[in-house]
């Protein structure tokens, strides 16, 4: 299964309430011929303009970025993630993360031969620390 990039935050703010550059944002306007700032806060996080946009400004792997970083999911869950945020203690927040919504992809998927290639990778790699995966309600790394 080919992995898709998704951008995430690394800080305990969601990513478009991070100091992003104006002209960052601009550029992304002209690109995906958008007007406002809220139709780019909407942008799927995986969409491969935003991907590039920010691998411009900030290095192939956001390595000149100090509040978000690229995340790789398998292609198949494209449709099938949300960013959120898991609170640590009180008003305090965790960096963002990626929660694949495991159940509706495998029931997309059904009889069909990706459905166990979906199971094999989850097995695979729930116990692997750079995937990040909360599945109802459970942090599973």
């Amino acid at each position: 299964m080919d992995p898709i990039g998704v951008i995430v935050s690394t800080t305990t703010v969601p990513l478009w309430r991070n100091p992003i550059p104006k002209q960052l944002y601009d550029t992304l306007m002209i690109r995906l011929s958008i007007r406002t700032k809220d139709e780019v806060n909407q942008i799927n996080r995986h969409n491969k303009i935003l991907i590039e946009t920010f691998q411009e400004v900030y290095g192939k792997y956001l390595e000149y970025c100090s509040y978000a970083t690229i995340k790789e999911m398998p292609f198949v869950f494209k449709n099938f993630y949300k960013i959120i945020q898991v609170a640590c203690f009180a008003n305090s927040l965790y960096p963002e993360s990626i929660e694949l919504q495991v159940d509706e992809c495998l029931s997309f998927y059904k009889n069909s031969h990706l459905q166990y290639e979906i199971r094999h990778y989850i097995l695979r790699n729930t116990n692997d620390c750079r995937y990040c995966i909360i599945y109802k309600g459970y942090l599973i790394i």
